[in-house]
């Protein structure tokens, strides 16, 4: 059985709709459909799920939101009409505008844009809609319970799956046993399709986007870079670094966990063969899987004889940002000195931080400085491999990118080098 998610762009309006139908339609192991909301296209070039969370605004606010609910409404309705469906439209519109009004949850109101589509899209493939609500289960913390919703799933795979020629089920969210919705986080589709995919035992977790796969590197920097036919679920995560994400590793975490391979397609080009991300590395002899990177990272530099010594240093350190909310994305060290790699936009709170690390922590020397980019080279494979570093700060070198810092973790799985924001597009292109 075949878990199939498609995104926004894939079920944006009826013309997408025909292309997810003849998807579906070529394997009879794709019994599980995954919609989000429609999303961008031409002429309407807004997502619902962005304007429904405008609608709940507005409506919070008490001001009118009839203007744009109603080109909400019109984009289901051409949907709908385009295909010839027979679905009550009015009728759900109508609740749901009601809800709206009379003071319903944000994650109510933002999660209609799936639970509609899913409507539509069942009816169009003559699969049965099954709503989320009802296999996916919340805490009442509102918190995910994975052991609740698996035990759903076995009962529903055994009750009611196996018979069916296919269901459809709205992504983005569950519910509390009180009948509460609640919503993953942005990108929660995905997060859906992983879960059924794993609560199902599913043999694969498809997942159809506008992409078809994943780069060894940004195309908005290197030209027609080659596409990475396999990677394993730990590259994929590494690779997740950067500011260009097809998919959010976390996002797809249960299917990780459960060892289920992923496969990422291109609902606008099928017959390619997309990538494929299994649970362990596959042996086609590549050393290097892809380059990634982010930019504008700022760097604390702290210097203290006898650090190496001092037991409660870095603890203290990692007090001080913790009470900050920042997340430390590198933390290079040697006998004396220590640098900590993460993103701040507020100087002020720079500022602060620095200060209160003098005051906590005695360094006998700080300074900052900002604007460093982070570039990490990716693949499971140059493990034990000698001279794989050697070739990348040679290169590097040969383009004139000064490295300010050099990190590798001991599985040996990426390298990454810290460079200034300015060489970034050279370094990658290198």
């Amino acid at each position: 059985m075949i878990v199939t998610k498609f995104g926004g762009s894939s079920c944006a309006n009826s013309l997408q709709f025909k292309k997810v139908k003849d998807i579906v339609e070529s394997d009879s192991q794709r019994k599980v459909v995954v919609v989000s909301a429609p999303g961008k296209h031409q002429g309407d070039n807004f997502k619902i799920t962005d304007t429904l969370y405008l609608c709940y605004q507005l409506s919070r606010e008490q001001l009118d939101t009839s203007e744009i609910f109603d080109k909400i409404a019109d984009r289901y309705r051409a949907i709908r009409n385009d295909l010839g469906l027979t679905f009550p439209l009015e009728e759900e519109l109508e609740i749901i505008r009601k809800k709206l009004m009379s003071g319903s949850s944000e994650d109510y109101v933002i999660s209609r844009g799936e639970y509609l589509n899913a409507q539509l899209m069942a009816e169009f493939l003559g699969y049965e809609f099954v709503d989320a609500k009802d296999l996916v289960v919340f805490d009442a913390e509102r918190k995910y319970d994975q052991a609740a919703t698996y035990k759903v799933l076995r009962q529903f795979a055994a009750d009611r799956l196996e018979d069916a020629k296919g269901i459809v089920v709205p992504g983005f969210y569950g519910a509390t046993p009180d009948g509460e919705i609640v919503t993953f986080p942005r990108g929660g589709s995905d997060i859906t399709g992983s879960i059924l995919a794993a609560g199902l035992n599913a043999d694969l977790y498809e997942n159809w986007t506008d992409v078809a796969g994943f780069l060894v590197a940004d195309p908005k920097i290197v030209d027609n870079p080659q596409r990475i036919n396999s990677l394993s679920y730990v590259e994929l995560r590494e690779l997740s670094y950067s500011d260009s994400q097809i998919i959010q590793a976390d996002a797809i975490a249960a299917a990780r966990d459960a060892e289920i391979p992923l496969l990422i397609k291109n609902t606008n080009d099928p017959e390619n063969a997309g990538t494929m991300i299994h649970s362990k590395k596959p042996d086609n002899g590549q050393l290097v899987t892809g380059i990634a990177g982010q930019q504008n990272f700022t760097v604390i530099h702290l210097k203290k004889y006898g650090r190496n010594e001092d037991y409660g240093f870095i603890r203290k350190v990692c007090t001080i940002l913790e009470a900050h909310k920042i997340t430390i994305h590198h933390m290079p060290t040697s006998l004396d000195t220590m640098s900590i790699i993460f993103h701040i936009d507020n100087k002020k709170e720079l500022k602060q931080i620095i200060e209160q690390i003098e005051l906590y922590c005695h360094p006998d020397h700080s300074s900052y400085e900002q604007n460093m980019a982070l570039i990490t080279v990716v693949g499971e494979s140059m493990a034990y491999q000698p001279g794989i570093a050697g070739k990348v700060f040679s290169a590097l070198g040969s383009k004139g990118v000064n490295i300010r810092m050099i990190t590798q973790g001991a599985s040996e799985y990426n390298i990454i080098v810290g460079i200034e924001s300015h060489q970034y597009d050279l370094a990658i292109k290198t």
